[in-house]
């Protein structure tokens, strides 16, 4: 019953939106930058062959989450560049 009208807030449904996007900007963002970086797909790929590739966001996401500082980094400076 609670989650039936957690979902026809507007409010709620507001909220949740403008969280999506920023979150999807944000992880764009870090694929970008992972790529640049050079962040390798798989362990048998060269590094110089993966530079320009973009990984896929659950990669990217895989990335994050094994390197907290790396991820805190890239969303400071994704909010940097964005002014």
């Amino acid at each position: 019953m609670l989650d039936s009208r957690t979902l026809c807030n507007k409010d709620n449904i507001e909220a949740t939106d403008a969280k999506n996007k920023l979150l999807y900007n944000v992880v764009s963002y870090a694929r970008q930058r992972l790529a640049q970086e050079g962040v390798r797909r798989t362990s048998f790929q060269t590094e110089s062959s993966e530079k320009r590739k973009t990984l896929s966001f659950k990669l990217t996401r895989r990335a994050l989450v094994s390197d907290i500082y790396l991820a805190f980094k890239i969303v400071v400076d994704h909010f940097i560049e964005e002014q």
